[in-house]
């Protein structure tokens, strides 16, 4: 139905028993006594689980620039592109963010690489505008779909011949919903010595996703021609800071991606994480978390702690909150382009009555830039 791709979803080995009948059936069936005993050499193996958790850096682009988020490289995702022709623009010199950068170019510029959205279908929550202050404040209220893209075009400077920018698409929702889990879930969570704190729901959702792009400069000076400028590498949002959760991550393309060829994103019912894959029932549990979960489970029955019919009922459990509770929710209903589109200009220098970018928790995400020459 759609050119979102598929996710690969790694699941440990204990995880296919986990999802059996009589995995059920042994759990339902275990006395409390000896599922609270069990429940306990997990936990007692597990320790903190934000300890596990181990980013995976690479800090230098294939151009030589220097990654700033502590996030996650991912080079084995594939990117799904939606393409358009790029139209012709009248030159105009007008910079009212004062960034060197000509609006309509950046306007151009951004156009040229803006996402195709897949936003959920059946989302409670809305994008919004803001009032014109440091603090967020909503002026007006759009709908889900098609979503309200914010955009910031930033120099980052110039190396080897080429001038590079990133480019800023914030998504700011009006809410976000939190995760719904069922009773059984929030028996299993605290028994496993888990938490889904940092989940909860919240007044507005800060999502973005950012590009770095780059074209042969002149002397000193950036192209103005949006149309010479390839993404080098892309930023998505997905739990940003809450460390647990945090999917964020960097995903550079296997070519550099040609201006007027658009990233295809998907975005999560209620929570609004930022993947290039159709997040439906995708873990948010990090993957360390998981298979250090399975391991703890592993090692108890290898160490004769629990019998073979408690193994099978904490791999029924441990399946159950990592592949069934605390999931990503999608329901595909089609992309589209964001509908309206905003230039916020520079922190120093807001733009387009957005001066609400200087609320800390957008501050927050746009210093420093994710790239630094």
């Amino acid at each position: 139905m759609s050119p979102l791709p598929t996710p690969t979803i790694v699941k440990p080995a204990g995880a296919v028993r986990g999802a059996k009948p009589e995995s059920k059936t042994a759990y339902d069936n275990l006395a409390t006594a000896k599922r609270d005993q069990a429940f306990q050499q997990v936990r007692s193996r597990l320790g903190s689980p934000q300890q596990i958790v181990n980013v995976k850096i690479s800090p230098q682009t294939s151009t030589g620039l220097t990654r700033i988020a502590k996030a996650d490289v991912l080079p084995s995702t594939p990117l799904a592109l939606s393409a358009d022709a790029l139209g012709a623009a009248a030159p105009d010199a007008t910079d009212e963010d004062l960034d060197r950068l000509p609006d309509k170019f950046e306007r151009r510029l951004a156009n040229a690489f803006t996402p195709f959205y897949f936003v959920s279908a059946g989302d409670p929550d809305v994008f919004a505008t803001f009032k014109d202050q440091s603090t967020l404040a909503i002026a007006t209220l759009g709908q889900a779909t098609p979503p309200i893209s914010h955009y910031r075009v930033t120099p980052l400077g110039i190396k080897n011949g080429f001038g590079y920018l990133q480019i800023d698409y914030l998504t700011v929702w009006n809410r976000d919903e939190g995760l719904s889990v069922s009773t059984l879930c929030k028996v299993l969570l605290p028994a496993l010595g888990l938490s889904i704190d940092g989940l909860g729901s919240h007044d507005f959702d800060e999502e973005r996703s950012a590009v770095l792009v780059g074209a042969p400069a002149s002397g000193s000076s950036y192209s103005s021609d949006a149309a010479a400028y390839k993404a080098y590498d892309f930023y998505l949002a997905a739990h940003e800071g809450v460390l647990p959760f945090d999917h964020s991550g960097y995903i550079p393309p296997a070519n550099p991606v040609p201006a007027g060829q658009h990233v295809i994103l998907g975005l999560s019912r209620s929570k609004h994480s930022t993947y290039p894959f159709n997040p439906d029932k995708f873990p948010i549990f990090r993957q360390e978390i998981i298979a250090a979960t399975f391991a703890a489970i592993d090692a108890a029955f290898a160490a004769g702690e629990i019998d073979d019919t408690t193994y099978a009922a904490l791999l029924y459990a441990a399946t159950t909150v990592f592949f069934e509770c605390v999931v990503e929710r999608f329901t595909n209903q089609g992309g589209v382009y964001a509908g309206t589109r905003t230039n916020v200009g520079e922190l120093t220098k807001p733009i387009n009555g957005c001066s609400w970018i200087n609320d800390p928790r957008i501050r927050e995400k746009l210093t420093p830039t994710l790239w630094r020459v």
